[in-house]
């Protein structure tokens, strides 16, 4: 969908009674673009940590004496630019890992076994002390780990003076869920009590719209297998 479009719908619905939506005709005015657009990257950051929306694979190259990867482009075969000495992070300039990681869900090995993740009682676990550092006990020197993780939403800049020319990667399916979380931060914002009655209303229905999709078949569920590593024919 278009920028454009969430402001259309935010003006029309859950902004209607305040200023960003008494722009010129009726639209919302271009000096408020950056704050309205912040709330909705947050919104968008939201819905894609509460609902599995996205989801990439990173691939690790183990490498001697090292247990602890921290997965962030600097460690990237495709980040040029970086100083870093060691790079295990294979990607490529075409797919670059783009340090959009909300949480780490699977890990698999070369073989595609699929190993237990903060399993105390399993001597194969792997182990995710921060949300985009993967920690491996064991030592297996000139393999490959694959790692599938819930991503993040690709940002939307601030500066956008065109709505209507920035395409949003969200599908409609899940327009109103952030229409209700963007509509309850702003409202918020205001310091009246009926905006503040107003904000936590929209958040009950943000709340109650999750649930919804929760409990439909909307969300697809799919596998990622480990295909990083079969088509780089480590397997």
């Amino acid at each position: 969908m278009l920028l454009s479009d969430i402001f259309s719908h935010l003006t029309e619905g859950e902004l209607s009674q305040y200023f960003f939506g008494t722009g010129e005709n009726g639209q919302i005015d271009p000096a408020d673009y950056p704050k309205i657009i912040s709330q909705i990257n947050l919104g968008l950051t939201n819905l894609h940590t509460r609902l599995p929306l996205k989801q990439q694979e990173v691939i690790v190259d183990q490498q001697v004496g090292n247990s602890i990867y921290t997965l962030h482009s600097d460690f990237a075969v495709s980040n040029t630019g970086s100083t870093e000495p060691v790079k295990y992070i294979i990607d490529t300039a075409d797919e670059p890992f783009e340090d959009n990681i909300l949480v780490i869900e699977r890990v698999y090995m070369e073989d595609g076994t699929k190993l237990p993740l903060n399993d105390a009682d399993s001597a194969m676990a792997v182990y995710t002390p921060k949300y985009n550092v993967i920690q491996i006990p064991f030592e297996t020197i000139g393999s490959a780990v694959s790692i599938i993780y819930r991503a993040d939403h690709p940002r939307i800049p601030t500066d956008i003076a065109d709505p209507t020319t920035f395409e949003v990667d969200l599908s409609f399916a899940y327009l109103e869920p952030l229409l209700y979380y963007v509509g309850s931060r702003i409202t918020g914002s205001f310091q009246n009590q009926e905006a503040v009655q107003n904000s936590g209303f929209l958040y009950s229905k943000y709340e109650k719209a999750l649930l919804d999709i929760q409990n439909s078949n909307l969300l697809q569920n799919e596998t990622i297998n480990n295909t990083k590593l079969e088509m780089r024919g480590w397997v």
